[in-house]
């Protein structure tokens, strides 16, 4: 979008923890129990930072029409939350058709390719990146996309012999290049582990889950949200984001969230985001009081 701050992911291609994608996370299983464990961070902060008395918390058993998902007893009065997530562009679905479609090019490539002699990294690079572009299933592509990939490694393998060396090659079939414009070799050190899915040596990073957003998107996604929840029959709105679905970009959202929800009908408005791991889980934490 013209004139409109965009903001991307970073991908470290190899390192020596296990892949970004098994990590466990701490936030996770059915919607219920997302809104459970989000309701216990604002019970701590309404504890321990805003001095109230917080009795209990419970799942409300019927959560339909913009009623609570969180019953939760403050100051001796029990009060309704309404829990939401922000996110942007699909990101989680399109990272979890990424990650199914690299094993499936990866088992493919493992029944016409001889074995390896060290890690390969293929990235499949869109012909656009500026495009919330999704691959063809067509079998077609997939056939011509494999038969393109195992001439491309066979020539260039030692081409890449020395680790970090990569190759870039541009595609030339006029079919295939309409969903990969480029593909990228990369030769990860011993002693490192890819980023990306694969097993026996090779690993694909199929680029479709690159997606951006812009300072315009934050607009929109925040005015949506209020058009949805404004109105609720709820004392508080807590929403809550991952850093990894929102780019980091967690303060900048806070604020256009004060702004669109300052005469909205909720009395008080929190806003959680976090790296959405375990192991970082609560170093990255924040809570923010907007209303």
């Amino acid at each position: 979008m013209k004139g409109e701050t965009k903001f991307g992911n970073l991908k470290f291609p190899y390192h020596r923890g296990i892949p970004s994608y098994q990590i466990p996370k701490l936030i996770d299983g059915s919607k219920k129990r997302k809104e459970f464990i989000i309701a216990h961070l604002l019970a701590n902060r309404l504890l321990f930072h805003e001095n109230r008395d917080v009795q209990k918390i419970e799942i409300n058993p019927d959560d339909s029409n913009k009623k609570p998902d969180i019953l939760i007893n403050v100051d001796n009065k029990e009060i309704g939350i309404q829990i939401t997530q922000i996110s942007f562009t699909e990101y989680v679905k399109r990272k979890k058709l990424a990650i199914k479609k690299s094993f499936e090019i990866v088992d493919e490539l493992l029944k016409i390719l001889p074995s390896l002699p060290f890690k390969l990294n293929i990235y499949l690079h869109p012909p656009n990146l500026d495009d919330n572009w999704i691959p063809s299933n067509k079998k077609i592509i997939n056939n011509k996309l494999i038969i393109e990939l195992a001439d491309i490694i066979s020539s260039n393998i030692n081409n890449i012999s020395q680790p970090r060396e990569k190759k870039i090659i541009n595609v030339t079939d006029l079919v295939l290049k309409k969903n990969v414009g480029t593909i990228t070799l990369e030769h990860v050190p011993d002693e490192f582990n890819s980023e990306f899915p694969g097993k026996n040596n090779i690993f694909v990073n199929y680029e479709f889950d690159y997606v951006r957003f812009s300072t315009k998107d934050i607009r929109d996604e925040v005015q949506k949200l209020y058009e949805r929840k404004n109105e609720g029959k709820s004392s508080i709105l807590l929403i809550w984001a991952d850093n990894f679905e929102i780019r980091n970009k967690g303060e900048l959202i806070a604020e256009e969230i004060k702004k669109v929800f300052s005469k909205s009908t909720f009395e008080e408005i929190y806003f959680i985001f976090f790296d959405n791991r375990k192991d970082i889980f609560f170093e990255t934490l924040k809570i923010g009081k907007l209303k």
